[in-house]
């Protein structure tokens, strides 16, 4: 499967829409400040020194901090007003186009505090301790994030960040606001995330785990959906194949792996039935158990092919004039 991210690419016409919400907010609030915030490692060393060449050098959000060794694979911040003044953000939007590594965040504090919270925000602590790099700076994560954050963790967020914005995978501009409750300052020890929230993390990028699967599986693979339209249906494949009994990753691969190719609908056949018993009743792997079909189930396949292909080629039935 030829693309890396499920994101599509940025048009124009959205990177101008921040730079007019950056001139709202220089005319009404001229003391906050909105910076671009962009993760490094998916900007990549290519993309870094195109905008370094524009912009100049950003702000290393987690120098001298615990992630400090990230260097340009962390978080990095440019003042997106900068951004406007030097070429309306179109550097910033050709670099990062089609990849889930940009955000915004408003803030009308200190940027040293702005970058304390990233940082306590970032590295984070396991209900068993482990230590863990949540990855803020990536859309595909952000989301999540921010709707599973208990109440105290929200009100340390919002004393530095007053508005977060984001493209959604659809480029759809998503907004988190400060709710104007009292705000808490950082604390001095870690954001510790318990085991619901970290589920709950986990779920939210099933899909995006799956795509990764998919692709080491079918590196050669192209399909015509845009990728967020890639996304909502690994979305609905999950949801398919867990209403199987198929709730191992490797087994959700291969059934994905096959769904590429079939028309939606391809379980319910008869001919399929004992395999989804068999894989309930604790058969080792989807991948198996289809090594053990025979000429059955792959005639059962094709035909269903060649019958949703033939029902969409079919004209439309045109009513008659009445007289």
């Amino acid at each position: 499967m030829e693309r890396v991210y499920l994101q599509d690419p940025l048009p124009v016409e959205k990177i101008q829409s921040l730079v007019e919400w950056h001139q709202r907010v220089a005319s009404k609030a001229p003391r906050d400040t909105i910076w671009a915030v962009v993760d490094g490692a998916i900007l990549g060393a290519e993309g870094l020194t195109r905008l370094q060449a524009i912009y100049g050098d950003p702000v290393r959000a987690f120098d001298n901090t615990a992630l400090a060794d990230y260097e340009e694979l962390g978080l990095l911040l440019w003042p997106l007003s900068h951004l406007v003044e030097k070429d309306s953000a179109e550097s910033l939007r050709l670099a990062l186009s089609g990849k889930p590594g940009l955000s915004f965040a408003r803030t009308e504090d200190s940027l040293a505090l702005l970058t304390c919270t990233l940082t306590w925000l970032t590295a984070v602590v396991a209900e068993d301790d482990l230590p863990l790099y949540l990855r803020v700076g990536d859309t595909r994560v952000l989301p999540s994030v921010i709707q599973h954050l208990r109440p105290e963790q929200h009100a340390i967020l919002q004393g530095a960040v007053k508005e977060w914005v984001w493209f959604d995978r659809a480029c759809a501009l998503r907004v988190v606001r400060s709710d104007g409750g009292p705000a808490s300052p950082v604390p001095a020890e870690s954001c510790r995330i318990d085991d619901a929230q970290y589920a709950a993390l986990l779920e939210d990028a099933e899909a995006d785990l799956l795509h990764a699967e998919l692709r080491r599986a079918l590196p050669e693979s192209h399909t015509p959906r845009r990728s967020s339209e890639l996304h909502s249906w690994l979305e609905k494949i999950i949801a398919r194949a867990e209403a199987l009994g198929l709730q191992r990753l490797p087994d959700q691969v291969v059934f994905a792996a096959l769904a590429l190719d079939v028309p939606d609908g391809f379980e319910m056949l008869n001919e399929l039935g004992q395999t989804w018993l068999d894989m309930r009743s604790g058969a080792p792997s989807l991948g198996q158990r289809i090594e053990r079909w025979g000429d059955g189930e792959w005639y059962a396949i094709e035909n269903f092919r060649q019958t949703i292909a033939a029902r969409q080629a079919k004209p439309p039935v045109m009513g008659t004039r009445r007289g």
